[in-house]
């Protein structure tokens, strides 16, 4: 997370990241209330990390090697396009659909009526979420492979009013994955590749792997010190930092 709001303010270029989770967490979204979307206390007795991201959005469990993260960072200046909410989700989970089909071509996946999910037979398998600030925007979000539902709801609260509204009686019924629906078997790498290509030709960009420079690994440690670190942000008091480049 704090990844992510260092190359908001320091890139001044487009910047996608594709990354499988190697630890287990829990991120709650910006406006969130811990209380009410986590079983705090179990994290902490488990040892499980709590962080909370710049983004809006739901609570997210990370499952190591189960899932693949993106985060896509633009100037608003180049791509005035982005800055109708709705249209960047459309924009966005469309590509996201189509790379997971090119590949998972035995399922039908679809993107939740007024909702920045998506879904197999309206069980989520993706969701999303936005954060506009230093006139960049911030899209990011997750793709469930395999998941453990009974490792995931030992952390994450689920509204029953959120999962009765698609017609589900349980809260495990929310949520599923892409290797429940298809018989296709992928390294988690060669998912995160595919992703790599789609978005490339949507954007019509070069593919440059590139790594941190010095000044934005240095920015993400002052980050993660003051803010991802400090319960004043965790619990959403009152906190505010400022950042010079």
């Amino acid at each position: 997370m704090a990844l992510d709001e260092a190359l908001m303010i320091l890139s001044d270029l487009p910047v996608l990241r594709v990354y499988p989770s190697r630890f287990e967490g829990v991120i709650i979204g910006r406006f969130q209330k811990l209380e009410d979307e986590i079983y705090y206390k179990t994290c902490i007795e488990d040892g499980i990390e709590v962080v909370r991201r710049i983004s809006g959005g739901g609570s997210v469990f990370k499952v190591p090697n189960g899932e693949i993260n993106y985060s896509l960072i633009f100037p608003l200046k180049d791509f005035p396009i982005f800055l109708d909410v709705k249209k960047v989700y459309m924009l966005i989970l469309s590509r996201i659909k189509k790379a997971l089909e090119s590949m998972f071509d035995d399922v039908k996946i679809s993107i939740y009526p007024g909702s920045s999910d998506l879904v197999i037979n309206n069980q989520k398998i993706s969701g999303n979420a936005q954060a506009r600030k230093y006139n960049k925007v911030l899209v990011h979000g997750t793709v469930l492979i395999s998941i453990n539902k009974d490792r995931m709801f030992r952390y994450i609260k689920m509204p029953r009013e959120k999962y009765l509204a698609r017609g589900f009686s349980h809260p495990e019924d929310f949520v599923t994955d892409l290797v429940t629906h298809s018989r296709r078997r992928y390294k988690v790498e060669t998912i995160c590749d595919n992703f790599i290509k789609f978005f490339d030709r949507w954007l019509n960009l070069s593919i440059y792997y590139d790594s941190l420079t010095a000044e934005e690994k240095s920015l993400v440690c002052k980050l993660v010190q003051s803010k991802y670190s400090n319960p004043e942000w965790l619990f959403n008091r009152r906190y505010a930092i400022n950042i010079h480049r």
